[in-house]
């Protein structure tokens, strides 16, 4: 008599069984990974386009005002909307930016920076570098 040898059929079907279940899982976490990439884009253009507009505010206006508008960016349109509020500090407003993709209720992104009320006309801005500082680094050699 003699035995022989291989696999039993009850065997092999869970092994295919366990890799299916882990196949499904894998292609479930690949798509839940290209939604999140979607919405990170979405939310960092969004942040990007409210950063923008908050620079173009601040630069505009001498005393900036509650205003609202459109603006684009990668070719998404974006609804956007600034109050101006005063402090308990006579000098200083509060900005808050809500920024929202054109057509949305959601708020894709939101900033609320501080701002001297008198703003920069008649006088120079702050200079992140002193010009001495400047001219010494221009004229510095490189360390080696």
């Amino acid at each position: 008599m003699t035995r022989e040898t291989g696999y039993d059929l009850l065997p092999m079907m869970v092994a295919l069984t366990v890799l299916a279940v882990a196949g499904l899982a894998l292609v479930n976490m690949t798509g839940a990974t290209t939604r999140n990439t979607a919405a990170v884009e979405r939310g960092s253009l969004a942040a990007l386009a409210a950063e923008n507009i908050l620079n173009l505010q601040w630069l505009d206006a001498a005393r900036p005002a509650t205003r609202s508008g459109r603006y684009e960016l990668a070719g998404t349109a974006y609804d956007w909307s600034l109050e101006v509020a005063r402090t308990d500090d006579a000098g200083l407003l509060r900005l808050h930016l809500e920024v929202r993709e054109a057509g949305e209720t959601r708020v894709a992104a939101e900033y609320t920076p501080f701002r001297r009320a008198e703003g920069w006309r008649g006088r120079s801005p702050p200079r992140a570098v002193s010009p001495s500082l400047k001219s010494r680094c221009r004229s510095s050699p490189l360390p080696r």
